[in-house]
């Protein structure tokens, strides 16, 4: 599918016209998921921001409970995510079968399962937030990602995204509603079959860059990119229109990323960020060397596990 703009950057730019953060509408294809307008129909939600629970306890209360559903995920050595930052000691977490079962299911709920640069780019913003901030919050890479992508999430956390969708006949209610408001909580139907579908019932795509993601064979296009959104999307629904050229769709980014902790990575040849999810890293971290975050396999000795 080409561009949804009817413009495109300056010529002297890297832009290439055609084509969690978690603070604004994700994802290229909607609900940090399918195209839109593609061959799914997925509308688009607004996702919560990520959550930093106290307590364990706090983290049960909005996290489904662990998979059954592995299947015949490959049970082979997978890679260790490794943080090495200069003066602090070196982390590592290995990847595990579950891991990868989710992996594959939120490239399915993102991205439509697709194995290209933009679905590449966005594991890796997942890779990096884990790595470098989320892993003190959660104790796996899966629920981190059953917190931060909405199509993973047993009930919606974020009741902008439940309002959006509350009148669809897909949107399964749980009871009760959003503190506040009169917004039922739920999640949409085709979400939670998601969540329940085996391994070996998901695309042969999402399954094979999962693997490969767990093993380090997918480079990052994004070096430390750890956030995620659709900033035209998000243009939109503050302005009711669409940026009305390049240059006010970067100013508005930039504006965006100020407002929240967030610097934007700056043009990325043959990713269109402008026409799809736009990749920024926390201020808290932009300061460190490119290639701070990745996989190893095997793990290297000396390091500690967490």
């Amino acid at each position: 599918m080409g561009s949804p703009f009817e413009f495109g950057p300056p010529a002297e730019s890297a832009w290439e016209s055609g084509l969690r953060d978690s603070y604004g509408e994700y994802g290229e294809y909607g609900e940090h998921g399918q195209q839109e307008g593609g061959e799914t129909g997925m509308e688009s939600v607004q996702p919560a921001e990520l959550i930093e629970p106290e307590t364990f306890e706090a983290y049960e209360e909005w996290v489904p409970e662990a998979s059954e559903a592995l299947g015949e995920v490959p049970t082979g050595t997978l890679g260790a995510l490794i943080s090495a930052v200069p003066g602090r000691p070196t982390l590592s977490y290995r990847f595990t079968p579950e891991d990868v079962l989710w992996m594959a299911r939120f490239i399915v709920g993102e991205t439509g399962g697709r194995d290209d640069l933009a679905t590449r780019a966005v594991i890796w913003a997942m890779f990096n937030l884990f790595r470098l901030l989320a892993h003190r919050y959660y104790p796996t890479f899966h629920a981190f990602l059953r917190s931060y992508s909405s199509p993973l999430q047993a009930v919606l956390r974020n009741k902008g995204a439940a309002r959006r969708h509350m009148n669809n006949p897909d949107f399964v209610r749980v009871g009760g509603t959003y503190e506040g408001t009169t917004i039922p909580r739920g999640q949409l139907g085709r979400f939670l079959r998601l969540q329940a579908t085996p391994w070996i019932q998901l695309p042969a795509t999402a399954r094979s860059l999962a693997l490969r993601a767990a093993k380090g064979q997918i480079a990052s296009p994004i070096g430390n990119a750890t956030e995620f959104a659709n900033t035209r999307v998000y243009f939109r629904d503050s302005t009711g229109r669409n940026p009305a050229s390049y240059d006010e769709w970067r100013r508005f980014t930039t504006d965006f990323a100020r407002r929240r902790g967030l610097v934007w990575i700056g043009n990325v040849p043959g990713l269109n960020q402008a026409g799809g999810n736009t990749f920024f890293i926390r201020q808290t971290v932009a300061t460190l060397p490119r290639g701070a975050v990745r996989i190893a396999l095997p793990a290297v000795r000396g390091e500690v596990w967490t």
